[in-house]
């Protein structure tokens, strides 16, 4: 259970080098983050998790900006399973925020 008050985004695929796929590292979009100064002082350098299959999360941390509309870079302690676009996203200030209230 994650407390309502997180923002929350969705994946919207890798980060495609020339020749490669970042493996770690997806662009994602938040709701409510409409441009790119925005998407800086709201998000960059915080939290996030990746809700993949039956409660399984993968943790993330915001490390950059990705064109002019808001998207942001996020890299994964470990790869997202392969049709990641569309999973959903949330940040987080520390793990007590995936724990559900008393």
């Amino acid at each position: 259970m994650i407390r309502s008050r997180a923002l929350r985004g969705i994946v919207e695929g890798p980060r495609l080098g020339m020749r490669n796929v970042k493996k770690h590292q997806y662009l994602a979009r938040f709701e409510g983050v409409a441009d790119r100064r925005e998407a800086a002082s709201r998000l960059l350098g915080r939290k996030a998790v990746c809700l993949v299959g039956k409660g399984r999360k993968i943790f993330g941390r915001i490390t950059g900006l990705h064109g002019r509309k808001g998207t942001v870079r996020v890299r994964f302690r470990r790869g997202l399973p392969e049709p990641s676009n569309g999973l959903p996203l949330v940040l987080i200030e520390s793990k007590r925020d995936l724990k559900p209230r008393d």
